[in-house]
């Protein structure tokens, strides 16, 4: 069997652990029995020297794994650190570093902020300007609240996988000081900047917008009746993020 068969099924077992956890709770009795299970039947492969049974220990291993992960994530998720402020329903104030670069749409920007002594983060909807760039340690005033399951969307399971439990919007944001992200993701979202920048000096819209959704998986700059339009006729696809923004990059760190 290849190494890419063996990295597939691994995978799997993986993924497999999580749809099964996520569908009936597994008790954490199993996962020990699966691992002392693991472990000696890994000791038995080895000197056997059974190359196949060992797979399928280490596939065992994963879909454990995978529960376990998913387990994790549900008991973080469920006793997160916001929700007796969001309770309270009143105006608190917090220190946070903004960990991830904010997404500016036409009018607000959406901004991930990691506030201080919290384990989970929050998602603020500010205003377009003023701009606040990764990195950049915030002081909030606002009131939290917990994200809403719309019809047909969990918008609250879908913020949960990034370790957002909470959200404010239009808080009073104060600037304490710059520079508290990590320095080659800080370089990092400063040479997407300026790549952007450089094309939509450019390129006209809608195309500029096009090709950085292309690049960067980024759709903020594309006009809203163009968003309809690639619904429309079933095009949306080509500017998200997938193989095709992948095989862009590796042709051009290959051509390097």
């Amino acid at each position: 069997m290849t190494k890419s068969k063996i990295f597939l099924f691994l995978c799997l077992s993986f993924i497999g652990g999580i749809f099964l956890d996520s569908l009936i709770f597994v008790p954490k009795l199993y996962f020990f029995a699966i691992l002392i299970s693991g472990l000696f039947l890994t000791l038995f492969s080895l000197f056997l020297r059974k190359k196949e049974l060992m797979i399928i220990v280490f596939c065992l291993l994963f879909f454990a794994g995978g529960a376990w992960r998913h387990q994790i994530s549900n008991i973080r998720a469920k006793n997160n650190e916001f929700k007796s402020y969001i309770e309270k329903e009143e105006v608190i104030d917090l220190i946070g570093i903004i960990d991830s670069q904010p997404s500016v749409g036409e009018k607000t920007t959406k901004i991930k902020l990691q506030p201080q002594d919290f384990k989970g983060k929050i998602l603020l909807t500010n205003w377009k300007y003023p701009q606040y760039k990764y990195g950049d340690k915030l002081k909030v005033r606002g009131m939290l609240e917990e994200p809403q399951t719309f019809e047909g969307f969990n918008y609250k399971e879908y913020l949960e996988k990034d370790g957002i439990y909470a959200l404010m919007y239009f808080p009073k944001i104060e600037l304490i000081k710059k520079g508290f992200g990590n320095p080659i993701m800080e370089k990092l979202f400063f040479t997407k900047s300026k790549l952007k920048n450089s094309i939509n000096q450019i390129m006209p819209s809608p195309q500029a917008g096009l090709l950085e959704a292309l690049l960067f998986g980024d759709e903020d700059n594309i006009p809203k009746h163009w968003k309809e339009k690639f619904n429309l006729t079933g095009t949306r696809h080509i500017a998200a993020v997938s193989g095709m923004n992948i095989t862009i990059i590796c042709n051009v760190l290959l051509g390097l």
